[in-house]
């Protein structure tokens, strides 16, 4: 549409008029129909976390990801856009008449005898709606969860097992988003599940179902947050607490109060290391006393993409490059490095499944000297470096010299360790 004023031409925007009958109808026909299940199958198929379908302004790209890292698998025309995203709101029970503003919803689909259970978020973009669909495992999958099978390394897993063995005080898993968390505390409580005790969980999603453990879903609009959730909890006579999502000041501080009066509490948190942790917990209002009284340990952890075992090959890496990650002069005349190639074992992506890279600080009583002492969080990394505590750069490489990950991947992943002396 144009308007013409002299030699100016003003050219206004035309809305995409779509009637909702016809999309509805457009929606259940049997291509769309057979595209949708077809990506949705193939995404569960390949072991993909997540599927995103993206349009733009010219193209609609399909994407799986993978190991963490996004593939494209398809490029279905543009003019089906509406159709598939409508397909899959109507699967999710989703507004199909609204599309600008974001929605979010469930779906539940069998394949196989195999029940999966995928989040699904649709986000008003400047050329239609992004989808973006979380895929979750289920309880029946429950029994996968073994903290031997992650990644810890010996002394790292015995200081984890001490902590969640006691019968109180306040366990950290730290680490950006997709990082493990969550799957290091289920596996935790899932080897904690006795009889005898009664765990409660405060989420906001069932994405694994725990027989045994009492979950709730945190609920926004009728008041039922972490904070009342854990309060509840305490009420209740739980005995070990896991609060998924710590923010504010009132969550910490019912957490600390919890795990000072007889419970073992599970915090997970989005921080980048064990030490930056111990800063955002002051800089939350929690007294540095409290931290030293409460915390048993602190895990921050990244994971990294395992190298695929069929197709991985040996790369031979300047001197100077593995020195500043962080190697020896005598692991790196020792060391076999491999990078990634791509195979049709690991769908050309050169990675399959991925390890934990971590860094677990148990808070022994010379280090909560340290913490009173209002240090600064490279500080504190570099005294519990000296104190024996694996740092995330050194478990990533370790990781790389077994052959399990690249060196790109180690870099990509986790911070260089602060340089001595830094305080």
């Amino acid at each position: 549409m144009a308007e013409k004023d002299g030699d100016l031409e003003i050219v206004r925007a035309e809305e995409e008029v779509i009637s909702l009958e016809s999309l509805e109808k457009e929606c259940q026909s049997e291509p769309v129909v057979k595209l949708v299940n077809q990506i949705l199958a193939n995404a569960v198929n390949s072991g993909a976390s997540g599927i995103h379908i993206e349009p733009y302004k010219n193209s609609l790209r399909v994407r799986y990801r993978m190991d963490g890292a996004l593939h494209q698998v398809l490029e279905p025309a543009r003019e089906m856009k509406d159709a598939i995203v409508g397909r899959i709101k109507m699967m999710s029970e989703l507004n199909l008449a609204e599309r600008r503003l974001p929605q979010q919803g469930q779906l539940r689909i069998k394949i196989r005898d195999r029940e999966i259970a995928m989040i699904v978020n649709s986000i008003p973009t400047i050329f239609g709606e992004r989808m973006v669909m979380e895929i979750l495992k289920k309880g029946d999958q429950a029994i996968e969860l073994e903290l031997g099978k992650l990644g810890f390394e010996n002394k790292q897993l015995e200081q984890f097992r001490h902590a969640i063995n006691q019968t109180c005080g306040l366990i950290i898993v730290a680490g950006p988003s997709g990082s493990g968390k969550n799957t290091t505390i289920y596996s935790a409580l899932w080897e904690l599940n006795r009889p005898e005790l009664c765990i409660a969980t405060a989420e906001w999603t069932d994405r694994w179902q725990l027989p045994g453990v009492n979950q709730t879903l945190i609920q926004w609009d009728i008041g039922l947050n972490f904070a009342s959730a854990t309060r509840t909890f305490l009420q209740t006579d739980a005995d070990i607490i896991f609060v998924r999502e710590v923010t504010d000041y009132e969550t910490a501080e019912m957490v600390f109060r919890a795990a000072l009066n007889n419970k073992l509490i599970f915090i997970a948190l989005h921080t980048v290391d064990t030490a930056s942790t111990i800063i955002r917990l002051v800089n939350m209002g929690i007294d540095p006393w409290l931290i030293t009284s409460g915390v048993l340990l602190i895990n921050a952890q990244r994971l990294l993409r395992k190298l695929c075992p069929e197709c991985r090959k040996k790369i031979e890496i300047k001197e100077k490059v593995l020195v500043d990650a962080g190697l020896t002069l005598d692991e790196i005349s020792s060391a076999t490095i491999y990078q990634a190639k791509g195979c049709p074992s690991c769908h050309n992506t050169g990675y399959h499944g991925r390890v934990m890279a971590c860094e677990t600080l148990a808070l022994s009583d010379d280090f909560k000297d340290v913490v009173l002492n209002g240090k600064s969080a490279p500080a504190l990394k570099e005294i519990a470096i000296q104190k024996g505590m694996q740092s995330l750069r050194r478990s990533a490489l370790k990781k790389m010299m077994d052959g399990l990950t690249s060196l790109e991947e180690v870099l990509r992943h986790t911070p260089p360790d602060p340089k001595p002396s830094c305080h």
